[in-house]
């Protein structure tokens, strides 16, 4: 077999044919998952690159829309600036009649209203007035009495 701790050449043989034995089983056991995993990856990344191209093509679409529009937007916009100024300038004109309608119904309402508190309490006055004199007579009344009482004892 071995010389002093070294292999014979019959035992490197066997060695190297265990190996090859080895790298084959590897192939016959993983070569074909390996395959199909490489051929998968690489389908992966033709789809994500056509992906890519698509996504890249539609920005440029949208991008190209975009900046038309606003083009057209700003024509637009030259155009109606005019108009959009007249219309400001009327909706404000009536937003300004309005307010000055609801002001003098307000103030309208509020003299209304206020000539009605004034009436009330002037009816209120009145009554304390009278009740006031009441009093007074009765005070009156009760003296007159009280007189009579002590000049009859």
């Amino acid at each position: 077999m071995t010389t002093k701790g070294k292999p014979a050449s019959n035992d490197a043989d066997i060695v190297s044919g265990n190996a090859d034995s080895m790298e084959q089983i590897r192939e016959l056991l993983f070569g074909e998952q390996q395959r199909s995993t490489e051929a998968h990856l690489q389908r992966a990344d033709s789809s994500i690159e056509e992906l890519r191209k698509q996504t890249q093509e539609a920005l440029s679409e949208a991008e190209r829309r975009l900046n038309s529009r606003v083009g057209q937007l700003d024509s637009d916009h030259k155009d109606n600036h005019q108009d959009l100024q007249a219309e400001l300038r009327e909706g404000l004109q009536s937003l300004q009649q309005q307010l000055e309608q609801r002001i003098d119904d307000l103030q309208t309402l509020l003299q209304s209203e206020q000539a009605e508190l004034a009436r009330q309490l002037g009816a209120e006055q009145d009554r304390l007035q009278a009740d006031k004199v009441n009093r007074s007579q009765m005070a009156q009344l009760l003296k007159q009495l009280a007189t009579q009482i002590e000049d009859h004892d």
